[in-house]
C-alpha cells in the first residue's frame, strides 16, 4: 500500500539563523512546490512559503528566516494516503513535512493529494461548477500592487484573478508572485542594493500587470467539466487551482482543496472543523453549535449541503488570536471567505466569534450572488464585525 515515502520529494533546506533573503532566492527558483524547510541543530524547525512570507515587513537581509516560519501538519513516513488527504484538509501549505525523530526525510507535495484524488470513486462523475469556489475574486490590470495586496489580505485568500476592462481574463495575481516578484517595504535603503534582482517592481509603483501570472499562461477549465478531468490538468501543468471560465471570462476558482473537500465530506458529516491544535480540540463542538446554527437559519433559504471551517490561531501573550477560512456548499454552489487580515480583525480572539463573523461574510456573499432578499439580514449579528458595512 503506498505510503508518505511512496510520495516523497527531496526538501529543500535552511538553517534557522539565514537571512528571509535567502529563502526568497531559493522560492524563486523552485517551479512547483515551492518551499524551505527551516532547521535548527539538524532538527526540523519549521516551514516557510510565499504565504509565510505575505505579511513580512522588514529588512531581509538582516532578519533571521526561524521568524517567519510557520508550523505545518507533519507525516509520519508510513502515513497512509487517507491520512495525507486528512493532513493537506488541516493546512493551506504546498507541501507537508515526513519527519522520522525531529528529522525531516523530505516533503510530501500537493500533487501527491491530486493523485491520490483520481483514484477515488468520490470523485467520479462530478463536475467542477458543482464544487467549484465561487465567485472568483477580481481585479483590473491596472490596479496598484498594495491595492491587490490589500484586497488578498481581505479576502483571505492566496491568489486574485485579473480582467480587462471587458471582464475578460487577462492573468492571475498570487501570493508567490507577491513574495517573489514584488519588493516589499524595508526598514533600511539598502534594500534597493542588496535585496532582489532589479527587475522587480515596487509595492508602491507597481501595477499588477507586470508581476501577474499573463494569458496564456493561466490554466482554465470549463465548469461542465468533470473533476477527473480538472486533477489532470492540475497534475499535468504542477498546478494546485484553475480558473474556471465560460466564453473567457472567470466564474470561478477550482482547487485541490475543493477536491480534497469532495472525498471528504461524501457521504459521512455536513460540518467539518480542521486545523484546531491539541489543546484547543475542547472548541470543536461549540464551533459545530456555531455551523449548525447557520445552516438551520439558512436552510429557509436554500439547503446547505455542508460547511468547512479551517481555524489557524496565533500565540499573542497570554492570548490567542484566531483566522477561520469558510467553505460552504449552498445548493450544489461553493462559496468561500476568510477573516479579513484588517483591523477590527486582528484582535478575534475568540474563536466562536471568528467562525460566527466568516460565516456572516458568506451568508451576505450567498444572497448578493444568488440575488435574493433575505427579510432578517439585518437582524443577523455578525453583520456587525464585517469590514465592509
Amino acid at each position: 500500500m503506498p505510503n508518505a515515502q511512496s510520495y516523497m520529494l527531496p526538501a529543500v533546506t535552511v538553517e534557522a539563523d539565514e537571512p528571509v533573503s535567502k529563502v526568497v532566492s531559493l522560492l524563486r527558483n523552485q517551479k512547483q512546490a515551492a518551499h524551505v524547510l527551516v532547521t535548527q541543530r539538524g532538527k526540523y524547525a519549521g516551514l516557510v512559503d510565499d504565504r509565510a512570507l505575505r505579511k513580512f515587513q522588514g529588512n531581509a537581509e538582516t532578519t533571521k528566516v526561524i521568524t517567519v516560519a510557520k508550523q505545518a501538519t507533519k507525516l509520519s513516513p508510513d502515513a497512509t494516503p487517507e491520512e495525507i488527504v486528512q493532513a493537506f484538509l488541516n493546512t493551506d501549505n504546498k507541501v507537508l513535512p515526513v519527519l522520522k525523530d525531529g528529522k525531516a526525510l523530505g516533503v510530501v507535495p500537493r500533487a501527491a493529494a491530486i493523485q491520490i484524488l483520481l483514484q477515488s470513486p468520490a470523485v467520479s462523475g462530478k463536475k467542477v461548477e458543482d464544487f467549484m469556489t465561487k465567485p472568483a475574486v477580481t481585479i483590473t490590470e491596472d490596479t496598484h500592487i498594495d491595492v491587490a495586496e490589500h484586497t488578498m489580505r481581505g479576502n483571505g485568500i492566496s491568489r486574485l484573478v485579473v480582467v480587462d476592462g471587458r471582464g475578460r481574463l487577462a492573468g492571475v495575481l498570487s501570493t508567490y508572485d507577491l513574495a517573489t516578484k514584488v519588493k516589499p517595504s524595508f526598514k533600511t535603503s539598502r534594500r534597493e542594493a542588496t535585496f532582489r534582482p532589479g527587475e522587480n517592481v515596487s509595492v508602491e509603483a507597481g501595477e499588477v500587470s507586470g508581476v501577474m501570472t499573463p494569458v496564456p499562461s493561466v490554466a482554465t477549465v470549463s465548469p461542465t467539466s468533470s473533476i477527473k478531468e480538472a486533477l489532470q490538468t492540475m497534475l499535468q501543468k504542477g498546478l494546485s487551482n484553475l480558473v474556471v471560465a465560460k466564453e473567457n471570462k472567470p466564474i470561478g476558482i477550482f482547487t485541490v482543496r475543493d477536491a480534497l473537500e469532495v472525498v471528504s465530506t461524501i457521504p459521512r458529516q455536513h460540518i467539518f472543523v480542521f486545523g484546531l491544535k491539541e489543546d484547543e480540540k475542547m472548541l470543536r463542538q461549540s464551533l459545530v453549535d456555531e455551523a449548525q446554527a447557520f445552516i438551520e437559519r439558512l436552510a429557509k433559504s436554500a439547503p446547505v449541503d455542508y460547511v468547512s471551517l479551517q481555524l489557524r490561531s496565533t500565540p499573542e501573550g497570554m492570548k490567542r488570536r484566531y483566522e477561520v477560512r469558510a467553505r460552504v456548499n449552498i445548493n450544489g454552489h461553493l462559496h468561500a471567505a476568510g477573516t479579513p487580515d484588517l483591523d477590527p480583525h486582528r484582535k478575534m480572539w475568540d474563536a466562536g466569534m471568528a467562525v460566527r463573523e466568516v460565516l456572516g461574510k458568506v451568508e451576505k456573499l450567498f444572497y448578493k450572488h444568488e440575488k435574493r432578499g433575505h427579510p432578517r439580514q439585518k437582524r443577523f449579528e455578525a453583520r456587525r464585525y464585517l469590514s465592509e458595512e
